[in-house]
């Protein structure tokens, strides 16, 4: 979303009819060894 000085967004694409299905589907994609883990930390004692 991109907002100008008149403060109308402009969407790119501007409506749900015009997103690729395809690029949906890249963005939900495994990101395979880019994958980034959460470790939680351990408690020192």
């Amino acid at each position: 979303q991109v907002v100008d000085k008149d403060r109308n967004p402009q969407w790119s694409p501007a409506t749900i009819e015009e997103v690729d299905p395809a690029q949906v589907d890249a963005f939900f994609a495994p990101l395979g060894d880019l994958e980034l883990g959460l470790t939680a930390p351990q408690p020192q004692h």
